[in-house]
């Protein structure tokens, strides 16, 4: 029931490569290729593809529908909320306008452990910073998210969810006021 990594990443980046077409898509976007991270492609049981593949499958079943974000039956308890929030503020912060698109990871735990989806680890920020020259990335302001397009669209849905949006807000000032404050960054580059 867990132990997996999955990706969303340029359908042939690196090597061992293998997955599969997400099911679902809204207009504007294409269905997601998922790939195996671990267990690799290659090591991957019938099984395991199997279980993990009707896992996604099932999570987008459920975003697709009008009731994504119902409070008792919508996604809040089918993904890790705070793992998600944070890879939010760090692409946003950075502006990574990969994130989201390219290597992008996440990972199901087996159930006696946590039986939601949890995001990360973060990875591939090489086109973070202002060091991209296009969809405006080069330029500091704004939100990156309305920037990209061939995301997941369930990453959409999230991201123009009220709630996810409230508790975006909150972490946001949160951390901007302390930890990500441009005098604690500055001081970390410093040291």
């Amino acid at each position: 029931t867990g132990g997996y990594i999955i990706k969303i990443d340029k359908e042939y980046a690196g090597e061992n490569n293998a997955g599969w077409q997400g099911e679902y898509n809204l207009e504007g976007y294409d269905s997601i290729y998922y790939q195996y991270h671990y267990p690799e492609p290659d090591t991957i049981t019938i099984q395991q593809k199997s279980y993990i593949k009707d896992y996604i499958t099932d999570f987008e079943s459920l975003m697709i529908t009008d009731s994504f974000n119902h409070p008792v039956d919508g996604y809040y308890n089918k993904i890790d909320i705070h793992s998600l929030l944070h890879m939010t503020i760090l692409n946003t912060l950075s502006k990574n306008i990969d994130g989201f698109r390219y290597s992008f990871f996440f990972h199901k735990d087996n159930d006696r452990i946590d039986n939601r989806l949890t995001f990360g680890p973060i990875w591939d920020y090489d086109r973070a910073f202002g060091n991209a020259s296009y969809l405006n990335a080069f330029n500091p302001e704004g939100w990156f998210l309305d920037l990209l397009v061939d995301m997941p669209f369930w990453v959409n849905r999230i991201w123009n969810d009220p709630i996810f949006r409230n508790y975006f807000n909150i972490q946001t000032q949160s951390y901007f006021s302390s930890i990500l404050s441009e005098n604690s960054i500055n001081s970390l580059i410093d040291s």
